[in-house]
């Protein structure tokens, strides 16, 4: 299914785009906003409507929202 494949690609170059500016030496923010903006082109290619909107969902949680969570996630451990 062309939408699936999509939304794999898109969380691929998320990862990569992380690993990428944190070894860059980006500050967490910078790197963030960087990724994310990333993300989101990469939905837009996504053929399946329903899969691009969720894959732009994904993509568009605000900085503040993606670090909440993300200690959450570590104090959770």
């Amino acid at each position: 299914m062309p939408g699936r494949r999509g939304l794999r690609e898109a969380r691929r170059v998320f990862v990569v785009g992380v690993v990428v500016a944190a070894a860059a030496g980006c500050s967490t923010r910078v790197a963030y906003d960087s990724v994310q903006n990333r993300q989101r082109l990469e939905c837009q290619k996504i053929q399946d409507l329903s899969a691009r909107s969720k894959c732009l969902a994904d993509a568009s949680t605000p900085y503040e929202d993606y670090k909440r969570q993300s200690e959450s996630a570590k104090t959770a451990k």
